[in-house]
Formats: structure tokens, C-alpha cells, sequence
């Protein structure tokens, strides 16, 4: 938030990758900073766009200006036409690509905007991060959850109708919890097939 805050208005385009493995959630996390009300107020134009395995730069480009154009070409120059002037945070969740030329095109022409401009990014890969970041910034990485917020989750969907803290049910948990592996999406999934069964 800080560095969106902050940072941001000085820089032509200030790109900021959030890494993490499946499940972790870097896009809840991403939802948040999104519709922070302070962001809202800082940023002219906003917009999302999931990307996932296909990064197709005429398809980005229509969907951040959610327009139907088709054309590389001209859905660049709609995008350079929205974004010309203004400060903008745009998402792109879930990038998988690491073609190093689709992504230096459109930060181009995300570069032609003024200052200001922000690409907020969701990878599991380090390397698209780095490829993203071009080395100007680090990536945020997300870490995995301790095995005592995992508890935590499990428990509280396991149990979720009634407070039952049984000794019997501790080993359960304790290996529930490291199948998890860190990830709070797993943990919430285990605590719902438990509370089917408990």
C-alpha cells in the first residue's frame, strides 16, 4: 500500500509482481489492496484483468478497456488512449507467461501513459516475476501459512456449528494441518469435508 501510495506518482510505470504458490491467496490478497478505499481515491482508472496461461496482448488490452476490438495493433492504441493522462492501477492475476518480447510490448504502451501508472501482478512462477520487474523492482512473495493459523482454519470450518475442542481430534488435525502444505484454500477445504463428517 505504501509503495502504491507513495512510490507510484514519481515513476512512469511501477510494476509489482505478488509470488506464491496455488492456494496461498495472492488474489484475495490483491482483491484487498484493490478496494482499499485510499487506492480507489489515488488511482483515476482501475482495472482487472485475469490472465491466466494465455497472454494474448490484444486480448489484455480489450479487456483492460473492455472494449471488443480485435488487432493488436488497435487494441494497444484504445489502451494508450484510455490510460494517456492518468494515474491507473491495472491487475493482471494469474500470469504464467514468460515470453520476455509480449511482455516488453505491452509495458510499452503502458509506459505511455504519464506518471503514475501501476501493474499489479499474480504469478506462481519467480520468473515471470523477474521477467515482469524487467530488475527495476523486487517481487512480494507470499509466504505460507504457519501450522497454528492452519489449525486455526480447519478448526473453525471443521467446527463451525458448534465449539468441540476434542483431545481424540488433535492427531486428526496435526496431520490434516501438514497436508496443507502452508495453504489456506487447503485448510479451509480439508475443515469443510471434516464438518460433512464430524
Amino acid at each position: 500500500m505504501r509503495m502504491l501510495l507513495d512510490q507510484a506518482s514519481s515513476m512512469d510505470l511501477m510494476v509489482l509482481p505478488i509470488v506464491g504458490v496455488g492456494g496461498l491467496g495472492k488474489t484475495t490478497f490483491v482483491q484487498l489492496i484493490y478496494n482499499d478505499p485510499a487506492i480507489m481515491k489515488q488511482f483515476e482508472l482501475q482495472r482487472w484483468c485475469c490472465v491466466s496461461d494465455d497472454f494474448d496482448i490484444s486480448t489484455i488490452a480489450s479487456n483492460i478497456c473492455e472494449s471488443s476490438v480485435t488487432g493488436r495493433e488497435k487494441a494497444l492504441r484504445e489502451l494508450q488512449s484510455m490510460i494517456s493522462g492518468k494515474r491507473y492501477l491495472i491487475v493482471l492475476d494469474d500470469v504464467w507467461n514468460r515470453d520476455s518480447d509480449k511482455w516488453g510490448k505491452l509495458m510499452t504502451c503502458l509506459k505511455q501513459s504519464g506518471k503514475g501508472g501501476v501493474v499489479l501482478t499474480t504469478t506462481r512462477d519467480s520468473k515471470v516475476a523477474e521477467i515482469m520487474t524487467m530488475g527495476v523492482a523486487e517481487a512480494h512473495n507470499i509466504e505460507k501459512l504457519s501450522d497454528e493459523h492452519l489449525r486455526e482454519i480447519v478448526q473453525s470450518r471443521a467446527f463451525s456449528l458448534q465449539n468441540q475442542n476434542s483431545d481424540e481430534l488433535d492427531g486428526i488435525f496435526g496431520k490434516i494441518v501438514g497436508r496443507c502444505a502452508g495453504s489456506p484454500l487447503a485448510a479451509k477445504t480439508f475443515g469443510y469435508l471434516l464438518s460433512n463428517i464430524l
